[in-house]
């Protein structure tokens, strides 16, 4: 009896840290995979910011017809919606996309500071005083979840002022 007990707890003494390993493996790895889908989102979240971050002093500038002779017009565009802007605040003028002769393709203007991109929104009104240009957008760069939430906006002050008539809604963003 005691040769079958000593068998008995031989093999308990091997099941145990058999069963005890794998159990201990599998909890391992499913904490492994909460980790790693944790740090997936914290990267696109530092990615989002980095990339808001990287926009806020750009604005776009729509339907001006494509020259050779880009620069000079987003200057003149930029200067009378605002004095302050100089060559040196402008960093980058680029158009977008690929080159099509049927679309007018979006012109991105780097700026060098917040403060001036802020500036020339608020006077994007005078846009229609210059007769040439009375047609060209300007707006923010803005990512894409940023367009998206920007749009809900839109569609739920729509609905509300549907439903309330001779209402006025105003939506800031926090910033």
């Amino acid at each position: 009896m005691s040769s079958g007990s000593r068998y008995c707890c031989t093999k308990c003494t091997i099941e145990v840290p058999k069963t005890f390993s794998s159990i201990v493996s599998k909890e391992v790895k499913l904490n492994v995979k909460v980790i790693r889908s944790d740090v997936k989102s914290i990267q696109k979240t530092l990615q989002e910011a980095s990339d808001v971050k990287e926009r806020e002093t750009n604005l776009l500038m729509f339907r001006l017809a494509e020259s050779d002779d880009d620069r000079s017009n987003v200057l003149k565009i930029l200067k009378h919606l605002t004095g302050d802007v100089s060559e040196k605040n402008v960093i980058k003028i680029m158009r977008l996309g690929r080159k099509c002769e049927t679309v007018v393709r979006p012109i991105l203007i780097k700026l060098d500071c917040v403060l001036l991109r802020d500036s020339i929104m608020r006077n994007v009104y005078k846009f229609k005083s210059l007769k040439e240009f009375s047609h060209v957008g300007l707006n923010y760069d803005l990512t894409k979840d940023q367009r998206q939430e920007f749009k809900s906006f839109v569609d739920k002050a729509k609905v509300m002022e549907r439903e309330e008539n001779n209402q006025n809604f105003l939506f800031r963003e926090d910033r």
